[in-house]
């Protein structure tokens, strides 16, 4: 949603808390809106898409990322495959920062802010990591009852982290935290 005013973010905020959102990441059943991200708007040039997943059948994080960012990347699959740019990050060192460069350059990010997409993507690592995001909830539950190797279990770790895409103008990270931290006083 776009507001136009404080108003109208208190509007739109008080109507999606508390809703259930359904996409094709949460499936029919939906979930719950417990909070949400309001930024400032921007000039947004161009917008990419940037994620980490994790590969079942290889047990390993993916960094994947494309040039077609701000529309479905389920659709981008269906229809243009190869602008899905793909790469396998070895758990014993983690995310190279050759890989985000790598990436970086492969989804058309332009030359002059290929530093600091790069250093965004290995930040994004650090947190995924750092987050756990790596393991589904079943796998970190200590009650084995709760533990669960099913495929539906497993593709809730896909479902958070889709939802760490990027649509951002790589502009300045420091202004979108000024951003985050003021937008807070809004609600």
């Amino acid at each position: 949603m776009l507001a136009k005013n404080t108003a109208d973010v208190k509007k739109y905020a008080e109507a999606l808390l508390g809703q259930t959102l359904v996409t094709k990441q949460t499936g029919p059943e939906g979930k719950k809106v417990g909070r949400l991200l309001i930024e400032a708007g921007s000039n947004i040039k161009k917008e990419y898409y940037f994620s980490f997943v994790v590969d079942r059948t290889q047990g390993r994080v993916v960094m994947m990322g494309s040039s077609e960012g701000g529309t479905s990347i389920e659709d981008v699959a269906a229809k243009t495959p190869e602008k899905i740019i793909t790469d396998t990050i070895d758990p014993a060192i983690g995310l190279a920062s050759f890989q985000a460069t790598r990436m970086a350059y492969a989804i058309d990010i332009p030359q002059p802010a290929v530093r600091k997409a790069a250093a965004t993507f290995m930040k994004l690592y650090d947190a995924f990591i750092g987050k756990d995001c790596a393991r589904s909830k079943s796998t970190r539950s200590s009650s084995p009852k709760k533990t669960m190797s099913s495929a539906s279990t497993r593709s809730s770790t896909s479902m958070t982290v889709h939802s760490s895409v990027i649509r951002t103008s790589l502009s300045s990270v420091t202004r979108q935290k000024k951003i985050r931290r003021n937008s807070k006083q809004l609600l």
